[in-house]
């Protein structure tokens, strides 16, 4: 599912899934690029910081160590990506283009957020 999300300034309209994101499960570990494509910008880095780390580190012990945290964090990140890009496009000047719809009422209830003022 998705939800139309419009800037406040230039009203240029963006669509965000709501839910599981299947990108960020298989694709995070990769220099983090679908978290930079969301503008979450603090978790794209630290996906890279293990992938530089795991490119230096020679031990095998602690590669596989770092393997398994890159892949719990990509399960993390594919479970929580899409709310978190969500409430930061609403942080930084966007709404819901249509705020009374069934969609934007099913992204407040995954997101947290709010129901809106009547």
């Amino acid at each position: 599912m998705m939800v139309a999300l419009r800037n406040k300034t230039t009203g240029k309209i963006k669509l965000q899934k709501i839910g599981w994101s299947w990108t960020c499960l298989f694709f995070s570990c990769a220099l983090g690029i679908p978290l930079l494509t969301r503008r979450l910008y603090g978790w794209a880095l630290i996906m890279v910081a293990f992938w530089v780390i795991n490119f230096y580190v020679e031990d095998d012990d602690l590669t596989i160590f770092i393997l398994i945290a890159e892949l719990i964090l990509s399960v993390v990140l594919a479970v929580n990506a899409n709310r978190m890009a969500g409430k930061n496009y609403l942080e930084t000047g966007w709404e819901f283009s249509e705020p009374n719809s069934a969609e934007a009422t099913v992204a407040r209830q995954k997101w947290g957020l709010s129901p809106p003022a009547a």
